[in-house]
């Protein structure tokens, strides 16, 4: 028997968690698995005669979710993805923000509009500024839709399926909303939803953003309790003293 620790990426709740669990415990010579959500790693123990990495690994990935072996994952790269959150963030509540300021500026707050842009004198620029407004946010949060859609079909959905179909709809909803504009029926206008796009998915990211800031912080914690762990123990075996030292 071998055991095996991985890396993996995309599980985002206890669902995720239990989806890949499943999954490599069908592989066949795979004795245990012990996935661990707050990690995003997994510990495999299996028969390294009938079953490989690989067959694990395609497992993890047949679910709709990522894997690799352990250690694989460059730091730099894990660096820059982290980063690269945080700037998607800033930029999802930039367009959100201005796209709020089209949609709700006006009603809530007695913002100003051009005219070309009013809703009472234009509505269909009132309209399309929101759903060009909306596409920069969609494109931001493509991961959403893409993980929703492959675990959905895969009969695995998540919340990440959940958020996409929602968009999804009120996006659908929205573009059906401006045909009939365009063909004269203006008051389709009040019927549009893009600002709910931008606005699920926006704060659905920020929200994994703290989580994703909540874990860290608990991984650290987690690590400098392990550190007060002895390196060594004294034992006494028939009356004599023997140290032991930790196995790496």
């Amino acid at each position: 028997m071998k055991n095996e620790k991985y890396d993996v990426k995309g599980m985002t709740c206890a669902a995720c968690q239990a989806h890949v669990q499943k999954a490599v415990e069908k592989v066949t010579g795979v004795k245990s698995v012990n996935v661990n959500l707050l990690k995003n790693s997994m510990d495999v123990e299996y028969d390294e005669c009938v079953v490989s990495n690989d067959d694990i690994i395609n497992a993890v990935k047949g679910a709709g979710y990522d894997a690799s072996i352990k250690g694989n994952l460059k730091t730099k790269k894990v660096k820059n993805e982290n980063d690269h959150k945080l700037l998607k963030l800033l930029l999802s509540f930039f367009f959100l923000f201005v796209l709020m300021y089209f949609s709700m500026g006006h009603m809530m707050f007695k913002w100003p509009l051009p005219d070309a842009f009013s809703m009472h004198t234009n509505p269909m620029g009132f309209s399309l500024a929101q759903f060009i407004l909306t596409l920069p946010i969609i494109f931001i949060n493509q991961n959403y839709f893409v993980s929703g859609f492959k675990k959905l079909f895969k009969l695995n959905p998540n919340m990440d399926s959940l958020i996409a179909i929602g968009s999804t709809a009120a996006l659908i909803y929205g573009i059906i909303a401006l045909f009939f504009i365009s063909i004269g029926k203006t008051e389709y206008h009040e019927q549009i939803y893009f600002e709910s796009v931008g606005m699920i998915l926006t704060l659905v990211s920020f929200g994994k953003y703290l989580e994703y800031l909540s874990k860290k912080k608990t991984t650290k914690s987690l690590e400098k309790m392990m550190d007060l762990t002895p390196k060594e123990a004294t034992l006494l075996i028939d009356d004599k003293e023997v140290i032991t030292l930790e196995k790496d």
